[in-house]
């Protein structure tokens, strides 16, 4: 891909992404979701003590990973505050980059791919939506998605251990920004070696060796974590945020699937065994985040051992499901603060029919203009599902994109596995640049693509040096 066509890239997801944040901000919307505030606390916490903990924690903070809350610091200490302005749009910029992640990830497979991938990530609502938020996610999609694009792009060079190594960089600094990371090497190093096996003339013990180097350089990133959660707490750890996540929203997804039940009574019952549990430890024990963190996991493995497991398979495929066609027009309603209560009560009312969710759903058409809106962006979801499924199978089918479509593939299923039972848009932002590259895949396979290239050349000759 050519310097001038990156620049456009970057410039026209700028455009879009700048004009998206201030049509919120007119409107009266908020860049805040559940977390938000507790992110904003970090950055506070480190502009005025230097760490993210409060001045008289035992230790570090070991549940939320350092990385955005030091982002966010930065940004407020530049600006001279807490200016949320700033900070969604220092993330617009960064997630403009992350647009051209996806072009030079689908340009790893064929070049001609780079533009179309780049201006469907530029146009990519999932992406847009959640650089407006004050959340974690846009800079971890961004060093997740460079590390991948270094994976495919090794197999195209004839020294690929520079490559590899800026792999694990990628994916260690997403690791530093998010935990789900924390067991991918499970998945990474397998499906890695594979495709350098076959994608490049080389043996499987070289090939397992050359797919170690992403996943050491990762581990490198938190290696000063867990030396430090060990010297203060006894035991390494990346994350001390697992055994919660897991015991209430893991169990309570698993228990009831698609809706989750009433998570706010879940919660609280889980909470006061859990406090029963806290209380009956030593007075240093108890103040210790790994044991208050296991507690947790024991907790949540005591009432995941209790469900029939064909119930923990029907929430972890209700889960995928919800997760794969969540649509983020409900992340826009709830940004926008849109009225959207009948859509809501129509298809997460715990515990009714499929023909109870589809009389409300259907009365909430006719009531909220949002439930059209948001029954359009599920129609087009659907559509591109298919179009994504097209290229998953062209993929298969040409030897020479098997490699490349099969690794994508292979790490949104790890996606798909550590998110579980909770389908939530935002959870399957690690996955876009993947379903951007398989949309792109279906198009090139239906000749669709071949036409829109047609068109565009028509309007380039048409408007000279206007268009890339």
């Amino acid at each position: 891909m050519s310097a001038r066509r990156a620049l456009f890239l970057f410039l026209f997801a700028l455009a879009v992404r700048l004009a998206y944040q201030a049509a919120l901000s007119g409107w009266g919307g908020t860049n805040f979701d559940v977390d938000s505030a507790m992110y904003m606390g970090f950055a506070g916490n480190i502009l005025e003590n230097g760490q993210m903990g409060r001045a008289d924690a035992l230790g570090p903070h070991s549940e939320r990973m350092p990385l955005y809350p030091y982002f966010l610091a930065l940004i407020f200490y530049l600006t001279g505050g807490m200016n949320i302005g700033a900070a969604v749009t220092s993330q617009a910029i960064f997630d403009s980059l992350t647009v051209l992640a996806v072009a030079y990830l689908a340009a790893a497979i064929d070049r001609r791919w780079a533009l179309p991938a780049g201006i469907l990530a530029a146009l990519w609502p999932n992406l847009i939506i959640n650089a407006a938020y004050i959340l974690s996610d846009t800079l971890f999609v961004g060093f997740f998605s460079w590390g991948l694009a270094a994976c495919l792009w090794a197999s195209r060079k004839p020294r690929p251990a520079a490559w590899l190594i800026a792999s694990g960089v990628g994916f260690g600094l997403a690791l530093l920004t998010r935990p789900v990371l924390m067991v991918f090497p499970v998945f990474l190093l397998p499906a890695l070696a594979w495709f350098l096996k076959s994608t490049m003339p080389t043996d499987w013990p070289k090939a397992v060796r050359m797919a170690a180097l992403p996943v050491i350089v990762m581990y490198a990133f938190v290696g000063p974590r867990m030396v430090d959660t060990y010297r203060h707490y006894g035991t390494p750890v990346v994350s001390t945020q697992v055994g919660w996540h897991a015991a209430n929203y893991v169990y309570p997804c698993l228990r009831t699937a698609w809706t989750c039940g009433d998570l706010r009574a879940l919660h609280a019952e889980i909470r006061t065994l859990h406090s029963a549990r806290l209380a009956a430890l030593p007075t240093e024990a108890a103040a210790n985040p790994v044991i208050i963190d296991r507690l947790w996991r024991d907790i949540a493995i005591e009432r995941i051992s209790t469900l029939p497991l064909a119930q923990i398979a029907y929430g972890a495929l209700a889960g995928a499901t919800l997760n794969l066609f969540h649509t983020s027009i409900s992340q826009l309603g709830y940004q926008f603060k849109l009225r959207r209560s009948s859509v809501l009560a129509g298809v997460m009312t715990p515990g009714a029919t499929f023909s109870e969710r589809i009389a409300r759903l259907r009365h909430a058409a006719t009531t909220e203009w949002f439930t059209l809106a948001w029954l359009a962006g599920l129609m087009v979801l659907g559509a591109t599902r298919l179009i994504q499924l097209g290229g998953l199978v062209l993929g298969v089918r040409q030897k020479d994109m098997r490699g490349p479509i099969l690794f994508l593939f292979f790490v949104a299923l790890y996606f798909l596995f550590v998110n579980g039972p909770i389908g939530y848009a935002r959870y399957r932002l690690p996955m876009e640049p993947t379903l951007i590259v398989l949309l792109v895949a279906g198009l090139a396979g239906s000749g669709l693509l071949d036409r829109i290239e047609g068109a565009v050349k028509r309007m380039r000759h048409a408007y000279g040096r206007i268009l890339p």
